[in-house]
């Protein structure tokens, strides 16, 4: 059982709350304008309810699948008689609920968002660097070349640690939501490149 002091720090509030048009932080989520109108008001709620990083779920349900029907329950929706729809909001098949997430994210996690992207890049850049062929040439030559693979390999690897830390913040373990969210929105490090080379292009 929940109280409504168990919701009073979340960042998108919904609990007991019964009319969508009372929901002031809507206007900072404008993907919500895509939701079907008819359960608008239950999956707002079952985005609060599961990505909100102050969410009670988050310490009560460990395993992100029964979080997930936990946020459903507690949105409203019954589970066997929604089945087919909660499956398709909880993995995210419609571009409209990868870019609730991302707007959510950014709301709450604008830094370590931009942050883990720019770690990825760089991440990628190294590793262009480690597989270019060793420098031919005397042996002084070779050897500096080795090490400098080494030295590459070391800051990959404290790199990894790093992005690690920061997909187990963003992310807490839901699979799903860091395939969508950084592979198939514009927070990839493909497209993040795509629209630096605009920028500097323009």
């Amino acid at each position: 059982m929940y109280t409504q002091n168990d919701f009073k720090n979340m960042r998108f509030k919904v609990h007991a709350i019964n009319d969508i048009d009372k929901i002031a932080w809507l206007k900072d989520i404008p993907s919500v304008k895509g939701l079907n109108p008819a359960r608008k008001l239950a999956t707002v709620k079952y985005f609060a309810y599961m990505y909100d990083q102050n969410s009670p779920l988050f310490s009560r349900v460990s395993d992100v699948a029964q979080r997930k029907k936990e946020a459903s329950r507690i949105a409203g929706f019954e589970i066997s008689k929604d089945i087919k729809y909660l499956e398709q909001i909880w993995g995210l098949t419609q571009e409209t609920y990868v870019k609730i997430v991302v707007e959510m994210m950014k709301v709450q996690n604008n830094h370590e968002l931009t942050m883990l992207v720019s770690l990825e890049n760089y991440f990628y850049a190294l590793n262009e660097r480690l597989l270019r062929p060793l420098q031919e040439g005397d042996d002084m030559e070779e050897l500096k070349s080795l090490e400098t693979k080494g030295k590459l390999r070391k800051e990959m690897l404290d790199t990894k640690v790093v992005m690690t830390e920061l997909y187990n913040s963003l992310f807490k373990g839901d699979k799903v939501l860091e395939e969508k969210v950084m592979r198939t929105s514009r927070f990839s490090p493909e497209n993040v490149a795509i629209e630096l080379s605009k920028i500097e292009n323009d």
